[in-house]
């Protein structure tokens, strides 16, 4: 969920882009709460997420994971492979959604995906909280 790409509805303008001009801090501050307003008229249903080779859902990267901002649905996320800082949904609220579908569509996605079923450490694996979460559906090339 990159700058523009993570995107809410809003009555007034149908797309509601993070705010890219503000310092990090206060895009996640404002995002939160414009999201909070969303969520209380219209739940998550679905959540489409991908998984990376290194293991990272939802920019949800291994040994980037926010514990200050455990509140906020909306917090930084860590810092992706083209160094750039991104902002994320919690593991909380994303476990909030009816379903959860991820797609692991390459070898070094499928073994990501292994390793995180083996361990217990959602800071060095960031899938764990959704392994056994009944509405997570994990898809593979072997799927």
């Amino acid at each position: 969920l990159v700058g523009s790409e993570m995107c809410i509805r809003d009555s007034h303008n149908n797309i509601q882009p993070p705010r890219t001009d503000l310092e990090l801090t206060e895009c996640v501050l404002d995002y939160h709460h414009k999201l909070s307003q969303d969520l209380e008229k219209m739940p998550l249903v679905l959540s489409v997420l991908g998984i990376g080779t290194d293991g990272h859902t939802a920019s949800l990267f291994p040994g980037q994971i926010n514990t200050k901002m455990t509140e906020m649905i909306v917090q930084p996320g860590g810092k992706g492979p083209e160094g750039l800082s991104r902002i994320t949904l919690s593991h909380s609220l994303l476990l909030e959604s009816k379903k959860i579908f991820f797609m692991a569509n390459s070898d070094g996605k499928e073994s990501a995906l292994e390793k995180a079923q083996s361990h217990t450490d959602i800071n060095q694996y960031p899938l764990i909280p959704f392994l056994n979460s009944p509405q997570s559906y994990f898809y593979t090339q072997r799927s």
